[in-house]
Order: structure tokens, then sequence, then C-alpha cells
């Protein structure tokens, strides 16, 4: 499966071929980071 993500320092988006486990993967770390920083922020509001 190809998609195309932008490369830190760079304009130009690669070409990048993942397997679709892999792309689910990086989606649920992503959700779980994104849910861990809520959860700190909303910890430190309170």
């Amino acid at each position: 499966m190809f998609r195309r993500i932008r490369v830190t320092g760079s304009h130009m988006p690669q070409r990048v071929c993942h397997k679709k486990s892999e792309w689910r993967a990086m989606r649920e770390r992503a959700r779980e980071f994104l849910n861990q920083k809520e959860r700190s922020t909303r910890d430190s509001e309170g």
C-alpha cells in the first residue's frame, strides 16, 4: 500500500510503501500518544 508522506525538512512528499498492518500500527501509536497527551494536559489543569 502506497501513501505519500512529508519528510521532516522537506516540502516534497515522498512515496512510502508499508503493509496495511504497519499503517494500522502507526495510527494506533499516534492515537495512543494523543490520548496520553490529552490526559496529561487535563491533569495539569485540574
